[in-house]
């Protein structure tokens, strides 16, 4: 049930007796002072039984809890220290000196309660709240500047042996707990025992820099997902299609059936072979199959997430905030962060500040009429020879003109798909045979192989191409113009 907070302060809390000690400018008085204003008891009321049970920390104080623990950067553990020692912790939570309000476990469960109720941001948005009403964003029309950051997963990333060995070990636990049997007595009742083991590849003793050794193991381990799929859907026909047994047993199958297909192949006689190269959407862990890999940039990858992050450069406030999955493009996240920072300030955004994937042909065509975008346009990839900004172009003749002189008069329609789904149709121009070949600039300009130059024009190209004023420098970065985005 509901705790709440005693609206009369005492005299003997920390935040009356201690504040010139802990400091009047200190966030910690800061949120002594504006506590009250930012979280209400009332305001988490559907976190908790309305009509019986004891009565709960009174969440109030746990919100303020985790804000000083995301301020500090400390565990649950240090946190709930933290609150029973440490005079500026008690003087934010506004307690007295020998109470101790709540312990780690209390803690964490309070953030996995906001998590399952989906009011993770509730945070975030009552500080912006605030920030409107303290009149932090006084005009009407305001500039953000847009990102992406990796967020770390924390599910274990495994190769395909142990995912698939995992996922088959999923699924047996969900059957054993159906038949009201341990997890050993069904693998031993259905031959899985070697599954038991935490790691799978632990119990085979192999050579597994061997191929062949490899594929032995991969064929046996094949042919128990098969077997364990098939029991799987003999005993969901033993349910109600509506089940909750019947939704566990689907929910295993499934990642297992995902992790088999993302992975294996079969050959034309049946037997199983690894995939090569990266499955789309590849799932990475077992433990959290909504990770994925992610590439901030060329040489940094990660598994995980993408936090995407939207900041009012004037104020330095974050404005809007998004979870992307990691292989996410970053631009696809600018019009949902743009119409939330509308909500959530109250102001109309009339400029964009991106990195070059906020510049794309389909961010500015969406952009029209409602913002305008300052980002730098997506460049060629340097390959040591002629880009296309060496090349005269003139769409209004529709000729090209190459660095040694030769113009090129023919273009070919050319239907191109991003990787967002977005079709332009280009023009590609071609260069005469006999001008490419008897060029003296050919080896600075043609691929090996190729017998002319070829060059695509955008479809969109004046506007890929227009003033440089509206882009920034091909190497800026968001944390170069908004240095210390913050939340209130």
């Amino acid at each position: 049930m509901l705790g709440q907070r005693d609206a009369q302060s005492s005299l003997f809390g920390c935040d009356q007796r201690f504040r010139s000690l802990v400091g009047e400018e200190s966030f910690y008085i800061y949120l002594a002072d504006h506590r009250h204003e930012l979280f209400r008891d009332e305001d988490f009321a559907l976190l908790y039984c309305s009509d019986n049970g004891r009565p709960s920390i009174p969440p109030s104080i746990l919100a303020v809890a985790l804000v000083m623990q995301w301020y500090d950067n400390v565990s649950d553990e240090e946190a709930a220290r933290r609150s029973k020692l440490d005079l500026s912790w008690k003087a934010a939570l506004g307690i007295e000196l020998m109470d101790t309000p709540f312990v780690k476990s209390v803690l964490c469960e309070f953030r996995n309660k906001l998590i399952i109720h989906k009011q993770q941001k509730h945070f975030f948005e009552l500080s912006l709240k605030q920030a409107r009403m303290h009149g932090f964003f006084k005009t009407h029309n305001i500039k953000v500047a847009l990102d992406t950051t990796p967020i770390f997963g924390k599910g274990a990333v495994e190769d395909t042996y142990n995912m698939l060995a995992e996922g088959l070990r999923q699924l047996l636990r969900v059957l054993a707990r159906l038949s009201s049997q341990s997890l050993e007595d069904y693998a031993a009742s259905h031959d899985f025992q070697r599954y038991t083991a935490p790691s799978f590849k632990v119990t085979h003793a192999i050579d597994w820099d061997n191929e062949q050794e490899r594929s032995t193991v991969l064929e046996i381990l094949v042919v128990d997902c098969d077997r364990l799929l098939l029991l799987a859907r003999q005993t969901l026909a033993t349910y109600a299609p509506e089940s909750l047994e019947a939704t566990d047993i689907l929910k295993a199958s499934e990642l297992l059936s995902r992790l088999l297909a993302q992975d294996v192949t079969r050959t034309t006689d049946g037997r199983p072979e690894l995939l090569h190269g990266v499955a789309p959407d590849r799932i990475v862990s077992v433990h959290d199959p909504e990770m994925r890999h992610g590439h901030k940039s060329v040489h940094q990858r990660f598994d995980g997430f993408k936090g995407a992050v939207a900041v009012d450069p004037g104020t330095q406030f974050v404005t809007a905030l998004d979870v992307l999955p990691a292989a996410a493009p970053d631009g696809g996240s600018s019009a949902p962060l743009i119409t939330e920072t509308s909500q959530t300030t109250g102001a109309s955004v009339d400029t964009v500040l991106g990195d070059t994937a906020y510049g794309t042909a389909e961010q500015r065509l969406a952009a029209r009429g409602h913002y305008q975008i300052v980002a730098p346009v997506p460049r060629t990839p340097r390959t040591g020879r002629f880009t296309k900004d060496d090349f005269a172009i003139d769409l209004q003749e529709q000729t090209v003109t190459c660095p040694a002189g030769k113009r090129a008069k023919h273009c070919y329609r050319r239907t191109t798909t991003t990787k967002s789904g977005h079709r332009f149709t280009n023009k590609e121009f071609r260069f005469a045979q006999t001008d490419c070949a008897a060029c003296p600039l050919r080896t600075h300009c043609i691929a090996p192989g190729a017998s002319q130059r070829t060059l695509l024009v955008h479809e969109h190209d004046p506007d890929l191409s227009g003033p440089r004023g509206q882009t920034l420098p091909t190497n800026t970065r968001i944390s170069d113009i908004v240095p210390h985005a913050h939340c209130c």
